[in-house]
């Protein structure tokens, strides 16, 4: 007895055939198992199209459950800001004072130890500032790349009391031997990108990544508070 297989079951195999994963060879499997015509000449086509879906889900039952990557930080807001940087310039100290989120800030080095992020109201948009662990010649958490490919912008922080072209081209080079690679380009405000940015004369660049994320000074601390580049 022929099957007589309508379009929509050839249209759904082809998609089975072509499929790059278990889950989409399931999800075509039982659209198959679905528009199928029943009747006897389909009998063993449908037998064995549920041995397929039996053998896919005990594949799939087998795979070790991942947990939660911890240096994911789902995006917020107008943009991400992550802040990176050497240990004891200021970084946590940055995100609590502007966003008032719960961050753990003290004097000593390697406090934070993932990222945690904290919304930064300024005047009427939202922008996320993103805490990280601190970098150092020694040591460049790996999970820690993930976020920085991940942001919109990547704010390198430097302590003024010390040497910080120094600490801002230590931090660019470890990115660079990690495959981060930067370039620079006029330095123009993140937020109006016609105007130049007010930055300190010692950051007279931007760093963009070849993809999306760019590096700009957008703070500095002065007896008044916190001045905020526009």
């Amino acid at each position: 007895m022929p099957a007589n297989l309508t379009p929509d079951y050839e249209k759904a195999e082809r998609r089975y055939k072509e499929a790059v994963d278990d889950a989409a060879r399931l999800d075509a499997l039982r659209e198959m198992l679905s528009v199928i015509p029943k009747h006897k000449g389909t009998e063993k086509l449908q037998a064995d199209i549920k041995r397929k879906l039996s053998q896919l889900r005990r594949s799939e039952s087998r795979k070790p459950v991942r947990g939660a990557d911890p240096y994911h930080v789902p995006h917020s807001g107008a943009g991400q800001v992550v802040l990176v940087g050497v240990p004891n310039v200021g970084k946590s100290m940055i995100v609590a004072t502007a966003t008032h989120a719960q961050v753990k800030v003290a004097e000593y080095p390697f406090t934070t130890q993932l990222p945690a992020p904290g919304m930064l109201h300024f005047e009427d948009v939202q922008i996320q500032l993103v805490d990280t662990p601190p970098v150092t010649a020694e040591h460049v958490p790996t999970g820690l790349l993930g976020t920085i490919r991940a942001s919109d912008i990547i704010a390198i922080v430097a302590d003024m009391s010390g040497d910080a072209l120094d600490q801002a081209d230590t931090v660019c080079k470890l990115l660079a031997d990690k495959g981060v690679t930067l370039r620079s380009v006029p330095i123009r405000s993140w937020t109006n990108p016609r105007r130049p940015s007010i930055a300190p004369s010692c950051w007279p660049t931007r760093w963009t990544w070849p993809r999306r994320a760019t590096w700009t000074p957008f703070a500095s601390f002065t007896p008044a508070g916190w001045r905020w580049s526009r």
